[in-house]
């Protein structure tokens, strides 16, 4: 016999304890209780897949210098290169090509308005979109030792002797310092 506590805890006689119900048991338990059972191949704690989760698009880029409406002379192309912008390929040609203007009243309506925007619907449409995985960094690089030099001890100070004593080296670079050691007066 199950004997409820509150909305969320009950007392199983069975086994002796208080048992904490989830809030989908207690949903389920409810609808039993209802009348409403569920189908008998339901598996209450089988993993179900989770609603579609929102990715927000990115944003669209801000306008540049030569994209002002009064942008540096260095920006203005010469009526030379506009007239190669006329020959090259649609793809490969400008989109907008900087003019000046003396004041932001002046500026007329931007032409392409609508094809720039249906461009951008058609790539956030098409380029799928997925969430980043955070990886700690301390999982990336594993168990690496922090030490990047020996810790054992190649030159010591005797006291008694008032002398330095020094330990066998084996390889190259430990045996050029040692010479360099040597010929210091300590």
């Amino acid at each position: 016999m199950v004997i409820f506590l509150s909305r969320r805890k009950i007392y199983d006689e069975y086994n002796d304890e208080d048992v904490e119900l989830t809030k989908k048991e207690t949903k389920l338990i409810r609808r039993m209780l209802k009348g409403k059972a569920p189908h008998g191949d339901f598996d209450l704690y089988a993993k179900r897949p989770g609603h579609l989760s929102y990715i927000p698009a990115p944003k669209p880029n801000l306008p540049g210098h030569e994209e002002s409406y009064n942008p540096s002379l260095e920006y203005i192309p010469t009526q030379e290169e506009i007239n190669s912008y006329q020959l090259m390929d649609e793809e490969d040609r400008p989109k907008f090509i900087p003019k000046r203007f003396m004041s932001l009243r002046s500026i007329p309506a931007y032409e392409n308005v609508v094809k720039d925007s249906f461009e951008r619907c058609l790539d956030l449409y098409l380029c799928p979109r997925v969430h980043k995985k955070h990886v700690a960094p301390r999982n990336t690089v594993g168990d690496v030792p922090l030490e990047w030099y020996r810790d054992e001890k190649h030159i010591g100070y005797d006291i008694a002797r008032k002398k330095l004593k020094k330990k066998e080296r084996q390889d190259k670079l430990d045996s050029f310092l040692a010479n360099v050691d040597n010929s210091r007066n300590w």
